[in-house]
């Protein structure tokens, strides 16, 4: 009977142990199924916690969208769009926004985003002019979309500073405000590896195609297009699945106008306009409009001077140069001033700027 009694705590005992290794849940596994569940967390929350993100996308893909998107009706007459997978098929410079002007890493934004936008993570000027970037929600949960955080910049294993979605649940939009864009070129992403959709509009939001492009997870897939009328519209998507869509290296403009100034490149003087709110010399922003004018900017006509005052750089007459170079855009100012381009404060800005900068980009060795 002793023997029966000991036998049986012995398989209580077991019985109960195994029961506590089959319930037990590590805190981080626990945590990431809460998150699972209340997916209008953003990913800046996420980063701010410490979770595991590959762990954590790994279980959001399993999350498909609940109601289908409108099917969009191709038009009888629609323009011709022509799609580019590599860079090397797409011959084409345009002005490219690169989101370089950041102030604050994997932070949450406003979800629209322009030239005019002051936040604490880019300031007016900023973002180049003529684009706008917005993150919609494409369900209509707006209770899992803070309008206040819906976009962030990411630069996670090695990724350059990437404009991404927030929320697994939003689409990424870019918009064009001139009429002049017939080509457009970026680099896309989507941290749920998902295939990403790719539907392009133009005036009066007229249907000119789409196309889908398959995406890994912190790796950049290439996508350009061209079109026969204005691009006014790009409509970034997840395939299926909600996912957190990114751009960067945003080139818009028209391959016969490289600058999307109004002149086309045969004609322009400066077919690669400076576009800059601002003239900033070697770094240094004088404060001074970069004012447009006959197919040029006042940075383009101080850009020419500084091509050739580098171009007469032998190594050994840096001060030399430096000082002719001060003197030439002295010369080119005075004219501004007179013809009441710029102000005289302005024009001192322009120069102390001048005497700052370290030009020609050289060593200095005299």
């Amino acid at each position: 009977m002793k023997y029966l009694t000991k036998l049986t705590f012995l398989l209580l005992a077991i019985f109960l142990i195994s029961c506590e290794k089959e319930t037990a849940i590590t805190p981080e596994s626990n945590e990431i199924q809460d998150l699972q569940i209340q997916s209008n967390i953003p990913i800046t929350t996420l980063i701010a916690e410490g979770i595991d993100l590959k762990t954590y996308f790994k279980q959001q893909s399993t999350i498909k969208t609940f109601e289908s998107r409108a099917t969009i009706q191709q038009p009888d007459d629609m323009a011709v769009i022509y799609f580019y997978y590599d860079a090397d098929d797409f011959d084409c410079n345009l002005i490219k926004e690169d989101f370089e002007e950041f102030k604050f890493i994997n932070d949450g934004m406003p979800s629209f985003l322009d030239e005019f936008t002051d936040s604490r993570i880019f300031s007016p000027g900023d973002i180049l002019p003529g684009i706008t970037f917005e993150a919609i929600d494409h369900l209509g949960y707006e209770e899992n979309h803070d309008t206040s955080n819906g976009l962030f910049i990411c630069n996670w294993n090695s990724m350059p500073n990437v404009l991404m979605s927030n929320y697994w649940n939003t689409d990424l939009v870019i918009r064009f405000k001139n009429d002049n864009v017939t080509e457009v070129s970026m680099s896309l992403y989507n941290l749920l590896s998902t295939d990403v959709n790719i539907s392009v509009f133009g005036i009066d939001d007229t249907y000119l195609g789409m196309t889908t492009v398959y995406n890994q997870q912190y790796f950049a897939r290439y996508l350009a297009m061209s079109a026969l009328q204005p691009i006014k519209k790009v409509v970034i998507s997840s395939d299926y699945y909600g996912g957190y869509e990114g751009v960067d290296f945003i080139g818009f403009g028209s391959c016969s106008d490289a600058d999307n100034d109004g002149c086309p490149n045969a004609e322009d003087p400066y077919p690669n306009s400076i576009m800059t709110e601002k003239i900033v010399i070697d770094g240094i922003d004088t404060g001074v409009e970069n004012t447009y004018e006959n197919c040029g900017t006042m940075a383009d006509e101080i850009q020419t001077i500084l091509n050739q005052i580098n171009s007469e750089f032998t190594g050994d007459n840096y001060y030399t140069l430096h000082k002719k170079f001060a003197r030439e855009v002295s010369k080119l100012t005075y004219y501004w001033f007179k013809d009441r381009k710029i102000t005289s404060k302005e024009r001192t800005s322009i120069g102390n700027a001048i005497w700052n900068a370290n030009i020609p980009y050289y060593t200095i060795t005299e």
